[in-house]
């Protein structure tokens, strides 16, 4: 269980990575989605440190996520 939690969390960090990359964040017009957008990735941030931390929030804030992850995969 604790490596498959540290293996979400290495996870989470590779995603916030991709998406800055990502070009499409560019903050012209602020709209709701990209306030959204800068939220999700806030949050992987955090569910990333406390999953590697292996402690019980960084699980709670992933289901939070998991709704948000498919909506914008």
């Amino acid at each position: 269980m604790k490596k498959l939690l540290l293996l979400f969390g290495l996870l989470d960090f590779i995603t916030l990575i991709i998406g800055y990359k990502d070009k499409s964040m560019l903050i012209t017009d602020f709209t709701m989605m990209q306030l959204i957008n800068i939220l999700i990735y806030v949050s992987l941030l955090i569910s990333g440190f406390y999953l590697i931390r292996q402690k019980k929030i960084g699980i709670l804030i992933s289901y939070f996520q998991f709704p948000l992850r498919i909506i914008f995969a």
